[in-house]
């Protein structure tokens, strides 16, 4: 994290993916970016729903690195979260391992939907170089990201391996330069597709006598939600972790 962001900021209140939140004001437009891309995940929608333990967590936290104590906190000693631009996700199935070892549940709805979720973190927006940094192998690469949650549960590096963590990887120059607002009407312009097109596939549902062309309609739903979520670049991320 670029040491531009201050320590400590006054806090704005929001919420991601229906839970309580509190971030520095120039992370919110990017929180909302990743939420908006989030719910086209299975586990987005599921972590919408989840109950306390489960939920984003630990955003702006003025506190040092554990096992720091937690004040005074210092520019050698400081905690990402002491910038309001991290958040910790589901702490409980993504813990904080030091012997380099990935344990997530990113992929509990299949690895390609958890491709979906980092995606929402990590694919840059269209003009910037770098978007979120994951600390499941702290890498701001999607294709690397991808690769690393092919191997959960192995060791993917040496050292501290924090599952539940993203952390904001461009500086305040950076967000305060782009046009977020352009970007957030776009992605909830691709959420609006992506429920028409289900609500259009459940309509067909309903008018077939049971099981009669029922594959025929799941073809086709599969296909509708490919075309309006993955971009070709996530596409092409997937098949190379794949190799």
């Amino acid at each position: 994290m670029s040491s531009t962001w201050p320590l400590c900021p006054d806090g704005a209140a929001t919420s991601f993916l229906e839970h309580a939140i509190t971030c520095h004001p120039l992370a919110l437009a990017p929180f909302r970016v990743v939420e908006l891309r989030a719910l086209r995940s299975e586990y987005g929608v599921w972590l919408a729903g989840a109950p306390a333990a489960s939920t984003p967590t630990g955003c702006l936290v003025c506190r040092n690195r554990r096992p720091y104590p937690p004040t005074p906190v210092t520019w050698d000693r400081h905690s990402e979260h002491a910038h309001g631009t991290s958040i910790d996700v589901n702490w409980d199935d993504n813990p904080l391992r030091i012997d380099g070892v990935l344990s997530t549940d990113f992929d509990r709805f299949g690895w390609e939907d958890g491709c979906d979720w980092l995606a929402a973190w990590l694919d840059p927006p269209v003009g910037l170089p770098v978007f979120f940094r994951w600390g499941g192998g702290w890498t701001t690469d999607l294709e690397q990201a991808f690769i690393n949650l092919r191997h959960a549960g192995e060791r993917i590096r040496w050292g501290v391996v924090d599952g539940m963590h993203f952390e904001l990887a461009l500086s305040p120059a950076e967000v305060k330069a782009y046009d977020w607002r352009a970007l957030i009407e776009e992605e909830e312009a691709v959420n609006k597709q992506m429920q028409d097109a289900i609500r259009f596939v459940d309509r067909l549902r309903d008018g077939l006598k049971p099981g009669k062309d029922q594959a025929t309609v799941d073809g086709a739903a599969q296909r509708v939600a490919d075309s309006v979520t993955w971009t070709e670049r996530q596409r092409e991320a997937v098949k190379a972790a794949k190799r």
